[in-house]
């Protein structure tokens, strides 16, 4: 690194970053709540996984390509992309005593295929991607469970098979893969009872779960339409802001989630203040896969 590429990221140029990044999370959140198979199933995904991918995709792109890629992903231009993301990639990587973070870039390519020297650079110099070669031609199968293992790894086995089977094939020229790991305890412990609670679901039935419990000081704001809460995870750099509908009807629910921004998100969490709340949550699991050419 020299100086004056680090020089390149500047606290406007990572807002710049994490804004696109925010952006497209919201619109892809409700398109992938629009996909007919989605209907009223829980969403998870990791935008940033997907931002970043693409991102060492971008570098390569041109064209009309190049402009369907920015559209969708709200980036800003390359030299402010490349720089600002090697310098949040390099700070959630940063060893932390108090909870797990790390997010990995891979480029797996056809083995023989010469590459150009400057786009291997960009993407092991702004991010971190790992460069390796693999015979997708002759060995589809095995490159694809290199791959799988790989991932598995950089997630504590987490993601066991991220590519599905039959998804490499003899005519496979290059994988992007990215995996973001992330392991951290509250910063005050919740209390679980043995008894079930029902929780509400959106179909309006209601499912018997497992509830933890908390009275304590919390950021926190409401207006007519949602309760917000920022519930901090120890070391207090990082917390999950959880947004409470106050209405059960689906109609409401559907209505916030459809005119979701950033915008909306930033003014909740301008607005949290600490307030003494008294806070219920179910205990949940949840393991989704997509494939995202449709929806993208």
């Amino acid at each position: 690194h020299t100086a004056a590429d680090d020089s390149a990221s500047t606290s406007e140029g990572i807002s710049a970053v994490v804004n696109a990044n925010n952006q497209f999370a919201v619109s892809m959140y409700q398109q992938l709540n629009k996909q007919p198979e989605q209907k009223d199933k829980n969403v998870i995904f990791s935008p940033y996984s997907l931002s970043t991918a693409m991102a060492m995709l971008y570098a390569a792109a041109d064209g009309e390509t190049k402009q369907q890629i920015q559209k969708t992903f709200h980036y800003p231009a390359l030299n402010v992309l490349n720089p600002n993301s090697a310098a949040l990639h390099k700070q959630f990587n940063k060893p932390n005593p108090d909870y797990k973070l790390a997010t990995v870039n891979d480029l797996w390519m056809q083995q023989g295929l010469t590459p150009n020297k400057a786009y291997i650079d960009t993407v092991q110099r702004y991010y971190g991607g790992n460069v390796t070669n693999l015979d997708f031609e002759s060995s589809p199968e095995p490159s694809r469970q290199t791959i799988n293992k790989t991932i598995a790894a950089h997630t504590h086995q987490l993601i066991p098979e991220l590519l599905a089977k039959d998804s490499i094939t003899t005519d496979t020229a290059t994988v992007l893969t990215n995996a973001a790991y992330f392991k951290g305890d509250w910063s005050q412990p919740f209390s679980v009872r043995g008894d079930k609670q029902p929780f509400y679901n959106l179909d309006s039935s209601t499912t018997a779960v497992t509830m933890m419990y908390q009275l304590s000081y919390f950021d926190y704001t409401e207006d007519n339409l949602v309760q917000v809460v920022a519930l901090p995870y120890k070391g207090n750099d990082l917390s999950m802001i959880v947004i409470l509908p106050k209405s059960k009807d689906k109609s409401a629910i559907d209505a916030i989630v459809n005119t979701l921004t950033t915008a909306q998100i930033r003014q909740w969490t301008d607005k949290l203040e600490s307030k003494k709340v008294n806070v219920k949550l179910p205990k949940f699991k949840l393991e989704e896969s997509y494939r995202m050419r449709e929806p993208l």
